[in-house]
């Protein structure tokens, strides 16, 4: 009778060649060579949708606000923040934020956080996003002309402009160069689905009624600024341009410098029209290029700034 003993298996254990280690490597650099611009452009399109949402809610509060107010625009700003003693609170963030009540929505999420605290702070967030100003609202040649002008990309005559007044006469931040003047109702303008009441920028009223321009070759869309000292500037030591493209800049050419560069915006520029609809636009072939006018001859409009139709 045959006889069946216990068998031990004897295995020994087998350790990676290095052959194995490089191609394990290998495989997982190619992976993360795909997946992190992946990641990368998911995180991306998440910021841009949060800034898009923040345009959509700060319009509604916006047309709310009109909404009592006869159908009037809001104001970018009110002098001395409407109680006569805060002038860092000049912004229309602080004079419709009740209509908001979240002063997260007023940050574009594309740029820096805002830095410092108390006053600085408070200033800073008056500087993600504006409401372009009337020609009414600022001084000289530009208020008697009734619009802004200038000359982009060799193109003269080209003519703008905004839709917010300003509510006050003698506003603490004098250099603004602001004066009274009511703010458009939407039944006085025309196209009012690709003109902004809130635009990505750099300045509450993108610095329209700060730097008006000469009314002939300068505008303030040819302007790059920056308050100083650069604790009360957002983007610190940099300038910033008056609409900026920093929802999908091209090159880099978000508008928003650091030092003393000014090159001219390239990109997407988010903003919620007078209809209350959030958007995209090519910020050069909305916000910036000359476009010849259907009305007058010898005339080029900025469509997106065009809210009268010149």
């Amino acid at each position: 009778m045959q006889s069946y003993g216990d068998k031990k298996l004897n295995m020994r254990r087998k350790a990676f060649t290095l052959i194995e280690l490089l191609v394990v490597i290998a495989i997982i650099a190619i992976l993360a060579a795909i997946l992190f611009p992946v990641f990368a452009q998911a995180k991306e399109q998440a910021k841009n949708t949060a800034l898009l949402n923040n345009a959509k809610q700060m319009g509604t509060a916006g047309h709310i606000y009109s909404a009592d107010y006869d159908d009037l625009i809001p104001v970018y700003g009110v002098e001395n923040g409407g109680d006569g003693v805060t002038w860092w609170h000049e912004g229309w963030q602080y004079h419709i934020q009740p209509y908001m009540k979240n002063f997260q929505i007023v940050e574009n999420p594309k740029r820096a956080k805002f830095s410092n605290t108390g006053v600085f702070y408070d200033f800073q967030r008056m500087q993600h996003f504006g409401m372009p100003a009337r020609a009414a609202s600022t001084s000289g040649v530009v208020a008697t002309n009734g619009y802004f002008g200038g000359t982009h990309n060799g193109v003269a005559n080209i003519r703008y402009e905004g839709v917010a007044g300003y509510a006050g006469t003698n506003p603490a931040l004098s250099n603004t160069g602001s004066t009274n003047a009511a703010s458009y109702s939407t039944s006085q303008l025309e196209n009012i689905s690709d003109t902004p009441m809130m635009v990505e920028g750099g300045n509450w009223e993108n610095w329209f009624a700060a730097i008006p321009g000469n009314g002939a070759d300068l505008g303030p869309m040819r302007y790059c600024v920056r308050w100083t000292p650069p604790e009360y500037n957002a983007n610190g030591g940099g300038y910033v341009m008056a609409i900026t493209a920093t929802t999908r800049p091209i090159n880099g050419a978000s508008g928003v410098h650091t030092g003393t560069n000014c090159a001219i915006a390239n990109g997407r520029t988010t903003f919620v029209a007078l209809d209350s609809s959030a958007k995209g636009k090519d910020f050069r072939q909305h916000f910036y290029n000359g476009k010849a006018s259907e009305r007058t001859a010898g005339v080029f409009v900025i469509p997106g700034l065009n809210p009268l139709a010149f």
